[in-house]
């Protein structure tokens, strides 16, 4: 009996001391858990970011790219006007009048008076004036200038106030000798582009 007593007693006291060591275990476990949980969700997030992150890198090198080539534009505007330009005149060698021969999507003709000479001139509207539209302008003289070289179909040509546009996309001003009434005629079924 005495026995049994201390076998009662240690039984007792093994069972105290496995139900801390489970109770601490449970603990710990839960502790495992929750910091797992946590570094799952950090983990989510970061992949998260860097699904953004990668997002706003294919942005920046969409926006670089369209950068670069407007810097690439730009330059060979540059380049071409670095040369000769005879063909850019200042707006005081010019005299317009009021006289409308002629409105289309760029602008409208006026009968003009280039040094003692009839010519027909076009001022781009305002609304449409951008570096942009500016560039598409300056190449389309730049081109007619070279064609004026080859062809000589560009007798002269006013930068920003006065270029003319046929169906072929040859650029020039007429002069009163080419008859400022073929001009009306020849470019009213192009409403004046």
């Amino acid at each position: 009996m005495f026995n049994d007593k201390y076998e009662l007693r240690d039984r007792s006291r093994t069972s105290d001391r496995l139900d801390r060591l489970e109770k601490q275990w449970q603990d710990e476990r839960r502790t495992q858990r929750n910091a797992y949980d946590a570094l799952r969700d950090e983990k989510r997030a970061c992949e998260e970011r860097l699904q953004r992150a990668h997002v706003d890198v294919k942005t920046y090198q969409r926006r670089n790219h369209v950068l670069e080539h407007e810097i690439d534009r730009a330059r060979q505007t540059t380049d071409i006007f670095r040369g000769d330009q005879p063909w850019i005149i200042t707006g005081e060698e010019i005299k317009l009048s009021d006289k409308v021969l002629g409105t289309g999507a760029w602008g409208r003709v006026l009968e003009g008076n280039f040094r003692g000479t009839k010519v027909a001139v076009k001022e781009i509207h305002e609304i449409i004036q951008s570096p942009h539209n500016r560039l598409l302008f300056d190449r389309e003289i730049t081109f007619a200038t070279v064609c004026q070289g080859w062809y000589g179909v560009v007798p002269m040509l006013f930068l920003e106030i006065s270029i003319l546009h046929n169906d072929k996309g040859v650029a020039h001003i007429l002069k009163e000798e080419d008859g400022l009434s073929w001009f009306i005629l020849s470019y009213m079924d192009n409403d004046f582009m």
